[in-house]
């Protein structure tokens, strides 16, 4: 024998708060989205190899992107180090030694 038992109003309370939190989530990653996608500076990267005493610039382009580690993200998996104002970095190669260079560099060009 089964009894009925009718649902609590508990119940509803939180399937009405979980379609709240679902459709908040969905404003805020929409809204993230196009922030990232409205935020996109201009980088000037290069790749330099050589010798220390005589870097040489071998390939340059402009690009768009949101921060210098995905810049050179998208060049390069070696390891980033960047200027303590954030302005510029390299990827260097972390196989090469202290006299011969090979990496690529990223220069912030304009913020939008």
């Amino acid at each position: 024998m089964k009894i009925f038992q009718p649902p609590s109003p508990l119940s509803s309370l939180v399937s009405g708060w979980s379609s709240v939190v679902a459709l908040a989530g969905a404003t805020a990653s929409r809204g993230l989205r196009n922030h990232y996608e409205a935020d996109m500076n201009t980088y000037t990267i290069r790749y330099i190899s050589g010798p220390q005493h005589s870097l040489r610039i071998s390939d340059v382009a402009q690009v768009k992107a949101s921060s210098l580690t995905a810049v050179l993200a998208g060049k390069s998996p070696w390891p980033v180090e960047m200027n303590m104002e954030q302005t510029c970095a390299w990827a260097k190669n972390p196989g090469t030694s202290l006299y011969h260079v090979e990496a690529w560099e990223a220069e912030l060009v304009a913020v939008s």
